[in-house]
């Protein structure tokens, strides 16, 4: 147990290797080909994925955050990903899942930093509010590592905003 946590193992994962199927007639029309949503340039150039990495990069350290990816997904990402050092990608041969995704994942970071307290983000949402959102990751950082034998999840309520 960790009388006082060392906030140097805390580890983000970022999952992006799904396949972006429900999407795929609006991508296609964005970007003018099959790419996953987290890939395709929805607000101003930027990405979802983008937006994830700048979201949670007040919070952890750039080499302690990993990103879950597909391999037939290389050519959406190779650009993306390009600063990203090569033990903080995780690629699978081919999509297997949220879960698969996770436990490789969680391999691959353990392996690196044995106390690590790891949070996973997906890619494919959007937030209005950054700052709330991290406020919140925080907060669900701080109780995981006051309890480090816990499992936490913390999510948020789904809305619609509608532009007129």
């Amino acid at each position: 147990m960790h009388a006082t946590f060392d906030k140097s193992h805390r580890w983000a994962v970022v999952l992006a290797g799904g396949d972006g199927t429900q999407l795929q007639e609006l991508t296609r029309r964005i970007s003018g080909d099959k790419r996953p949503k987290q890939f395709c340039p929805f607000f101003g150039g930027r990405s979802l994925l983008d937006n994830t990495r700048e979201r949670i990069a007040p919070i952890f350290r750039k080499d302690k955050t990993a990103f879950a990816l597909a391999r037939a997904h290389e050519c959406f990402y190779r650009s993306h990903l390009a600063d990203v050092r090569e033990g903080c990608r995780v690629i699978q041969p081919a999509n297997r899942g949220t879960a698969v995704a996770m436990a490789l994942s969680l391999r691959v970071v353990t392996e690196q930093d044995g106390d690590a307290v790891v949070a996973f983000f997906p890619s494919d949402h959007h937030y209005l509010d950054n700052s709330a959102f991290r406020e919140h990751a925080e907060f669900a950082l701080n109780q995981i590592e006051e309890y480090p034998h816990c499992l936490l999840i913390l999510g948020a309520e789904a809305s619609v905003v509608r532009h007129k």
